[in-house]
């Protein structure tokens, strides 16, 4: 089984990936920039996080960027994950704090002008919702991801996506991923219909062209 490097400092949310990735992916998972850089040689895939807390004797953050850095230059396929959502006592990043963060992700060519979000299956256009000009092109992927994390389904594309890259069938990876959230104990009652709501579209072939599976310029 190919394995999925995932740095993500919250742990809750690491839990979810791997619950979904059960049968898709060996995930380990790391909360910080140090841990992470002596596996990505080893992994097949990661998927990230940009915002780290703060580590003495790391190059300046965001982190995230860091890490994607060194899976460019190592020629190991990545994603980016950021997430939003507001619990009291956390740190929430304004707009110009996340449009400073594109803009060098853009800058530094970790990516493509198209992103998934921030409703989970819509690809949108980070130039124009962060209101930057497309200074250079990066790679002709969908590398980011704005997403309610503790969702699993807003997940969903963004796993397919590293199956992809991974050399895994996506479309594959989408059933397990959805029959991994069948499998929960105690699933809410509306997960079974929103479950087979996405198998009958997959099964159907609307998923054969959707945006969020397909390279993106």
């Amino acid at each position: 089984m190919k394995k999925l490097l995932l740095v993500e400092d919250r742990k809750e949310y690491s839990k979810v990936v791997e619950m979904l990735c059960n049968g898709v992916f060996e995930v380990v998972a790391v909360t910080n920039l140090k841990d992470a850089i002596p596996l990505i040689d080893r992994a097949d895939m990661v998927i990230t996080d940009i915002h780290f807390p703060p580590m003495e004797g790391m190059p300046e953050g965001p982190y995230g960027i860091e890490v994607a850095k060194r899976c460019q230059e190592r020629g190991i396929p990545y994603q980016i994950a950021l997430g939003h959502h507001k619990h009291s006592g956390e740190i929430n990043y304004s707009f110009e704090e996340e449009r400073l963060v594109i803009k060098r992700l853009i800058t530094n060519n970790l990516t493509g002008d198209s992103f998934q979000g921030p409703k989970g299956n819509i690809v949108s256009s980070l130039s124009e919702v962060f209101r930057l000009p497309l200074i250079k092109r990066g790679p002709k992927l969908l590398t980011v991801a704005y997403i309610a994390k503790g969702d699993p389904f807003q997940w969903l594309f963004v796993i397919a996506r590293a199956a992809k890259l991974a050399g895994l069938d996506p479309l594959e990876t989408c059933k397990k991923v959805l029959s991994n959230i069948l499998k929960e104990p105690d699933p809410p009652k509306w997960t079974a219909e929103v479950v087979k709501d996405f198998l009958e579209q997959l099964l159907s072939g609307e998923w054969e062209n959707h945006p969020c599976l397909l390279p993106q310029e």
